[in-house]
């Protein structure tokens, strides 16, 4: 500690070294894996595939993005891994029925069951709609920011802990690039 007191070129190379340490390790994240855990739980429900508008959340990052400082303009892109999804109550009713006949010397007995599964609803403002029991986001697979600031590594780095804070996506699925500039 001494040493770093009073030599100056000492102290540079030193600080100098652990910036270097810390910008590699902050750039090899980009090889991390960007898919998110499965759950181990079924729900026994019906599915349906969810209307999602990915535009929306795209818009809203340009919004909101381009309000960091030093930013400037700023576009996004958001692919996905899966799309939305609905899980919705189911209802099963058993249907059982058995008949006998007697013929003389021999008798028959049959049985009958069926299932039928239907999706659950509640009738809401006079019509019926589907009990949802879970609403799945979409996994989103990437996401791609281009903004006139990104040349500064604190912007770029500002740029991605927001888009992370945001989605829920490792900064390793998250590359900002710099805008080039249009005559």
């Amino acid at each position: 500690m001494e040493r770093l007191k009073t030599n100056k070129r000492f102290s540079v190379c030193v600080y100098g070294g652990a910036i270097v340490l810390a910008l590699t390790l902050y750039f090899m994240g980009g090889s991390l894996n960007c898919k998110g855990e499965t759950s181990d739980y079924e729900i026994p429900a019906q599915t349906e595939t969810a209307a999602f508008e990915g535009d929306e959340l795209e818009k809203r990052l340009t919004e909101v993005l381009s309000q960091i400082r030093g930013a400037g303009k700023v576009e996004v892109m958001v692919t996905y891994e899966t799309r939305g999804e609905l899980v919705t109550a189911t209802m099963r009713q058993y249907d059982e029925s058995f008949s006998e006949t007697n013929g003389g010397e021999t008798s028959t007995q049959t049985e009958q069951r069926q299932e039928i599964t239907e999706v659950a609803t509640i009738t809401v403002s006079g019509g019926e709609e589907p009990i949802i029991l879970v609403e799945r986001e979409p996994e989103i697979r990437g996401v791609i920011v281009v903004a006139e600031g990104a040349s500064d590594p604190f912007v770029k780095l500002d740029l991605q802990r927001a888009v992370s804070a945001v989605t829920g996506a490792p900064l390793s699925c998250i590359e900002v690039f710099e805008m080039t500039w249009s005559s």
